[in-house]
């Protein structure tokens, strides 16, 4: 009767791959290095984070320079194919696209401006702006889609 009963619990899990076929590892990661933002630039972390090592940076570019990402357990260097947003975008709803590409790997973004700091009292001098929206990364042997939570300024 045992042995009948664990028959029942295993079948359907072999069926279903869940012992054969393990979940596989995030393409993305956080960054190794999480020291690599400095200047003016954006980061992203995943919106689906809930520790603090989950909301770290999972992306980060410098402004007119090259953008890191952390794709299968390695922090590789990317180069713009699409450039970065502007260092200011003016309003809540403006869109944002960015493509990279490096080392085997592509990293796009595509997100909405959720807030400005221009819409602050004393926010004229201020640029910084969130974002909300998708990173994908692709190599030969997989593609992951995140919702991402980003900052860009200086």
């Amino acid at each position: 009767m045992i042995r009948f009963r664990m028959a029942m619990l295993v079948v359907p899990l072999l069926l279903t791959g869940a012992l054969v076929n393990p979940p596989s590892q995030a393409l993305v990661q956080p960054l190794a290095n999480q020291k690599v933002e400095g200047g003016c630039g954006c980061s992203f972390a995943s919106s689906a984070a809930r520790t603090s090592t989950e909301r770290s940076v999972i992306f980060f570019a410098e402004l007119d320079g090259p953008a890191w990402a952390n794709i299968a357990g390695s922090d590789v260097k990317l180069s713009s194919i699409q450039a970065a947003p502007p260092c200011c975008l003016q309003k809540v709803g403006d869109k944002v696209s960015m493509r990279y590409r490096g080392n085997g790997a592509e990293v796009v973004i595509k997100a909405n401006v959720t807030w400005t700091c221009k819409s602050e009292p004393a926010g004229e001098s201020c640029e910084l702006f969130r974002l909300r929206g998708k990173l994908t990364a692709i190599t030969e042997a997989a593609r992951e889609v995140l919702d991402v939570n980003g900052e860009c300024g200086c």
